[in-house]
């Protein structure tokens, strides 16, 4: 794992950017609570990049020990910066492990690691492993990278869970990568000396690179702990998420996250994907494990056709069931806003269409790489120019 990360009360958006009337939880208790659910994964080795703000600086020795007795079984090292500067992002690079064979790259510090999912998530990862030099594996925003432009199912992943994929040219804040493709992000300069504090940077230049393939898994791994308010979903079974770590008289202590929405309202998570989905079992009502997934997988865009690719009915009698059950959840109020949100006319149908012109043209320069590479750049052009330009 490569982490970098400044810990700082202020955030680049307001709560109302989240649908939030306020920030609930302190970024501190979120950074543990992030560190907390990372040890689960067991990871072989990980570099740690981090700065702490003023306010937060009372809690680096705090959080530095709390590294070191959480990770006693991965190869640490700690650095007192965050990285912000090509060179350095570029030293990290090669400061991995040869013996790695994939990056767990985290430059958000308050997306954790969800319990339950562990087995799936090496699964996930050995996946990857299998895929091209520079797939990425899309483990963030779950909610939307699930229904995002252009995902198809990926046929014969041998995983014990659907694949998914679609095409992307930029990378996010938390992601997984393989350590060639992460090292060609750094072999040319092009921030002009400007800071970029994280691949996807918000504040000036960042990686961007050809279209290449990013895999989505069929449930959710990381969950954003002040949820996606700002994609309009409401469900809470895909909402912010109390830290399950806080800082108390300069101590951390843990409570336990509560899973299961649909058997207890006072829930914290919903039922993840069953191990074993077998809609032969149960009737519609108890469910229950099968309906906390289902809104959850829905919670953004409620598509019927995803939802049968995430669920894989098998035969005429299952797939009669899960009708039942998608008709049945249309009772949650949340879920019909996603479903008019999905097929009424918005902002997002342009968007879509959009997106359809953007992956036809990439698909054109494959035949005609000698065109610009994106169309904006196309549109500074002559018809004349571009007529050359088709010319093999």
């Amino acid at each position: 794992m490569l982490m970098s990360g400044f810990l700082t009360n202020e955030s680049l958006t307001n709560a109302g950017y989240y649908n939030l009337a306020k920030f609930k939880f302190s970024k501190a208790d979120q950074f543990v609570s992030t560190l907390h659910s990372l040890k689960k994964i067991n990871l072989d080795y990980a570099d740690f990049y981090l700065n702490f703000d003023d306010a937060n600086m009372k809690y680096k020795q705090l959080i530095t020990n709390f590294i070191e007795s959480n990770f006693q079984n991965t190869r640490i090292r700690l650095f007192p910066f965050r990285l912000e500067r090509f060179t350095q992002w570029r030293d990290a690079a090669y400061k991995i492990p040869k013996s790695a064979t994939t990056i767990l790259l985290m430059n958000n510090l308050d997306h954790v690691f969800l319990p339950g999912v562990i087995q799936h998530y090496r699964e996930f990862v050995n996946f990857l492993e299998s895929r091209e030099p520079h797939a990425i594996g899309g483990v963030m925003h779950w909610q939307e990278y699930i229904h995002g432009l252009g995902t198809k199912k990926y046929k014969d992943s041998e995983c014990s869970f659907p694949i998914f994929y679609n095409k992307t040219y930029y990378t996010s804040g938390t992601t997984l990568i393989k350590p060639v493709f992460f090292k060609s992000w750094w072999e040319n300069d092009f921030t002009g000396g400007a800071r970029i504090t994280r691949p996807d940077n918000p504040f000036g230049p960042y990686v961007n690179f050809d279209w290449t393939t990013r895999y989505i898994p069929a449930l959710e791994f990381f969950r954003h702990l002040d949820g996606y308010g700002h994609a309009g979903i409401s469900a809470p079974q895909a909402s912010e998420l109390r830290p399950c770590c806080t800082i108390v008289d300069g101590s951390i202590q843990h409570i336990d996250w509560k899973v299961g929405f649909t058997g207890d309202k006072n829930a914290d998570l919903p039922f993840q994907r069953p191990k074993n989905f077998d809609l032969n079992t149960g009737i519609i009502n108890t469910s229950e494990d099968v309906k906390d997934y289902l809104i959850n997988a829905n919670a953004w865009l409620y598509s019927p056709k995803k939802t049968f690719n995430l669920c894989e009915p098998k035969g005429f009698w299952q797939s009669v069931k899960l009708v039942l059950i998608l008709l049945k959840l249309l009772d949650n109020a949340h879920l019909k806003k996603s479903l008019f949100r999905n097929y009424g006319f918005s902002k997002l149908t342009l968007y879509r269409f959009q997106h359809f012109i953007v992956i036809k043209y990439s698909n054109l320069r494959m035949y005609y790489p000698k065109l610009p590479k994106t169309i904006r750049e196309l549109k500074t052009l002559s018809l004349v120019q571009i007529l050359r330009l088709l010319k093999k």
